[in-house]
Parts: structure tokens; C-alpha cells; sequence
């Protein structure tokens, strides 16, 4: 993906103003979790046909991806290299923390490779970039709130929108 650093960069700073810096290093049980739970949410969407949901699964399993592998502290140039050096792994093959660890750069490969097989390349990166700013939507006077479970993070209630996937899509059909 040609625009791909500005996927990688966005999530950089949410990891950061989320307080999920560089280096930080990664809960991979708590992430393989989340990761399961937007494969099962990609499950449901594949067998109720629903496009949206499809792709809403898909670009978070992405965030989340990019994300881990940033919080390991992999520069930009090095994320990039590793992605596009990457096969593609079958998402529901991912069965435990260390799997998920161990393919997160085909992982990501994965998501991508899916995303610009469904649709354009410039809707992908609207698509991320919608996201970034639903996700920088739960801050509050710039700040994260405390969320119910570990490595998540409340909604601003007086700002929080959630990400408009199907307006994205229909403002280029």
C-alpha cells in the first residue's frame, strides 16, 4: 500500500496520546483477546453479508495490529519493510498470544492485502483515518478516561462519535 506510513503514523499518535508509547511494550493476552473478538465480529458480518461491518472488523483488527507492533518500538521504515516482506496468514489460524505475537507483520500484511482487494487504496486510508478520529473522539480535554477493562479506554460522552464507515464509502460511490 503506497500511503500505508500514514495509516502507521495516526495510530503512532493515538498509541501515544492513549499512553501506548514506543517501546512500551505489548500485553499480547489482552491484545490476542481484543483481536478474537473483532475475528468473531468479521464471523458474524461475513455470514449476515454485511459489507460495513466486514470492513469495520477488518480495519480495527489493523489498528489493533499496528498498534502492538508500534508499542514494541518498531520504527516506521522497519514496520513498513517487515508488512510489505510479509505473506498473509489466515486470520482464524491465529489461536493463542504467542501466534498472534509471533505473525503480527502478516497479520497486518493480511488486513491490508484484504482491505485494497475489497476496495480502493484512498478509501482504505479514509477508512483508518475515520477511525483515528472516532478513536480521538473519546478524549476528554485531551486526555484518555479510564475504561472498564485492561487496555481500554472509556468514551467521552460529550464528544465520542462512532466511526462512519458506510458514510465514507457512499461519499464515493
Amino acid at each position: 500500500m503506497h500511503n500505508f506510513s500514514q495509516i502507521i503514523q495516526e495510530i503512532k499518535e493515538m498509541n501515544t496520546v492513549f499512553e501506548r508509547g514506543e517501546g512500551s511494550g505489548a500485553h499480547r493476552e489482552n491484545e490476542f483477546s481484543y483481536f478474537s473478538q473483532e475475528v468473531d465480529e468479521l464471523n458474524t458480518a461475513r455470514q449476515e453479508l454485511d459489507l460495513i461491518e466486514v470492513l469495520d472488523a477488518l480495519v480495527d483488527i489493523g489498528v489493533f495490529t499496528i498498534g502492538a507492533a508500534h508499542k514494541d518500538g518498531v520504527d516506521m521504515q522497519t514496520m513498513l519493510n517487515k508488512v510489505n516482506s510479509a505473506q498473509c496468514v489466515n486470520l482464524h489460524a491465529i489461536k493463542d498470544a504467542q501466534s498472534y505475537a509471533t505473525h503480527i507483520y502478516a497479520l497486518i500484511h493480511s488486513v491490508i492485502a484484504t482491505l485494497t482487494n475489497l476496495i480502493d487504496e484512498k478509501l482504505v486510508l479514509e477508512l483508518f483515518h475515520e477511525v483515528y478520529l472516532s478513536n480521538m473522539s473519546k478524549l476528554k480535554d485531551g486526555k484518555p478516561i479510564a475504561g472498564d477493562l485492561p487496555g481500554k479506554f472509556g468514551k467521552n460522552k460529550e464528544t465520542y462519535f462512532r466511526p462512519d464507515l458506510k458514510k465514507v464509502l457512499l461519499g464515493h460511490s
